[in-house]
């Protein structure tokens, strides 16, 4: 509820996922947000955007950014407008709160921002082409997490982070 507080205060407007349809946990969120989709409890984080993408896809180009974001991070611990704010200074295309060097390089999943040439590009009907429920949490963040930064900055989009991991130190 904290989070779903939070990001309309920035100016975001939320689609929520879950796989819960009980009347009484929906009724807690559905004041904050703008959708509510109940997917299976299949395909994790991964799985919800791809059914974000399915039912919301044709509504992006009216946002200046989408976001995907998942529940297992206590977001924000600060007013998420200044990290906004910072990030459209930057101009970013696509770009998340951190960025990570494990196995190799790319911005971690749990908080992604699409900007309006990342949604305008396809990247969305590719990703909805990609995906597959099957894979492990393992091959999901392989083929997805450490892949589509880097498949974005190939493609000439910008992509950054808050965060850069070599200045993590600095914010500890």
């Amino acid at each position: 509820i904290f989070q779903a507080k939070a990001l309309p205060a920035a100016g975001c407007a939320i689609a929520y996922i879950t796989p819960v349809s009980e009347d009484q946990e929906i009724l807690k969120i559905a004041p904050y947000v703008r959708d509510i989709l109940v997917k299976t409890d299949t395909g994790r984080d991964f799985g919800s955007w791809a059914l974000a993408i399915a039912s919301l896809k044709n509504e992006f180009s009216e946002f200046d950014s989408v976001i995907w974001m998942n529940d297992s991070t206590y977001f924000p611990l600060f007013d998420p407008e200044i990290m906004f704010t910072e990030m459209e200074r930057r101009g970013s295309d696509f770009w998340g709160v951190v960025d990570s060097y494990n196995v190799k390089w790319h911005v971690m999943s749990w908080f992604w921002v699409f900007g309006a040439r990342a949604i305008s590009n396809g990247w969305f009907d590719w990703y909805l082409d990609e995906y597959n429920s099957t894979h492990t949490k393992w091959g999901q963040i392989h083929n997805y997490e450490m892949r589509l930064p880097g498949l974005l900055k190939s493609s000439g989009l910008s992509v950054d982070s808050y965060i850069r991991a070599e200045e993590l130190g600095r914010h500890i």
